[in-house]
């Protein structure tokens, strides 16, 4: 069982590689519009890259450009 507002899944990696992992799949989807990867860590990439692109949109031009590196 979960706990109470669980959020995210642990991907069988600790906070730091867990959080380098999905920066580097969200840069990859950014930059090649496709990636090739599994089915539960393209699940936990799709809300964050949705985000990603929905605060891109709202943000100013020159802010909107370096909207991923500060996301």
């Amino acid at each position: 069982m979960h706990r109470h507002s669980f959020q995210g899944r642990k991907l069988s990696l600790e906070a730091g590689p867990r959080r380098a992992l999905l920066r580097g799949q969200m840069t990859s989807l950014v930059l090649h519009e496709a990636i090739t990867t599994t089915e539960a860590r393209a699940k936990e990439v799709a809300p964050r890259f949705e985000r990603l692109v929905t605060h891109a949109k709202k943000a100013h031009l020159p802010l909107g450009a370096n909207c991923a590196l500060n996301f």
